[in-house]
């Protein structure tokens, strides 16, 4: 004789919050520039340990104001109603760079080395790379100005140029190029060329390019008169020739 009952409830499911996050990169060299922070979850409260500079409410990064360490990176997302509080963290590292202190020694250049790094030395005449000069030193075979960029870690210190001048001057492969008058006033002469083209390239005792040019004859004359007066070297360099010669500007 009893009808029948119903009786209904709502009931509400809400999803989870998120606090996920990456940055574009993990690894930076200090006083590198800042990436890029991508939120997939929700913007909480970000925190790091001590150390990192990061904006609490972005998560973004200032790596030029921050030390040298690795920092784990915190997103909290606070609690909100039945759903408790969540987190997600990412790990990032600020490396050191290298030591790039460079010196002359006689006629070696020589750079602090740092465990694990690579080197490579440059001509700081015309700012180009030396083929095969890829260690911690550098033996020239003519005078000049160099410097050497440091790498370990994925960052990269360059140095001061330095002169190394106390170089033994080789000519053993320009025993038939001709190099007259020597002392010489106002023009000099170089014979004996054997590639199409040569450079030819005039340095003082610090080093420094004086005259430098590109020839394609087998016998060229190079005007020095205003050079001043003292001892030079004539550098040649070409796919049949590499060496140096010494001579006097009266």
């Amino acid at each position: 004789s009893c009808p029948a009952a119903t009786h209904n409830e709502t009931l509400e499911i809400i999803a989870a919050s998120n606090a996920a996050f990456a940055y574009s990169a993990t690894a930076f060299c200090e006083e590198g520039s800042n990436p890029t922070i991508t939120i997939s979850g929700t913007a909480g409260t970000f925190s790091s340990t001590a150390g990192l500079e990061i904006n609490a409410t972005t998560g973004d990064l200032d790596i030029a104001a921050s030390t040298v360490g690795t920092y784990v990176i915190t997103n909290t997302v606070a609690a909100t109603g039945v759903c408790p509080e969540v987190t997600s963290t990412e790990t990032i590292v600020i490396n050191a760079l290298p030591t790039a202190t460079a010196s002359a020694s006689g006629a070696t250049a020589t750079v602090v080395e740092t465990t694990g790094a690579t080197y490579q030395w440059i001509n700081c005449d015309d700012d180009t790379e030396i083929t095969g000069a890829t260690s911690s030193t550098y033996a020239p075979s003519a005078p000049g100005s160099f410097q050497v960029v440091v790498t370990a870690n994925g960052c990269s210190s360059t140095s001061a140029c330095i002169s190394v001048t106390n170089v033994s001057v080789s000519s053993v492969s320009l025993d038939n190029v001709a190099i007259f008058p020597n002392p010489a006033s106002d023009v000099i002469t170089i014979a004996g060329l054997t590639a199409a083209q040569s450079t030819i390239t005039v340095l003082d005792v610090n080093g420094k390019v004086i005259i430098s040019q590109v020839v394609t004859a087998a016998q060229t004359d190079l005007t020095i008169a205003n050079v001043e007066s003292g001892v030079y070297f004539i550098q040649v360099s070409s796919e049949t020739l590499n060496g140096t010669k010494r001579f006097i500007k009266k």
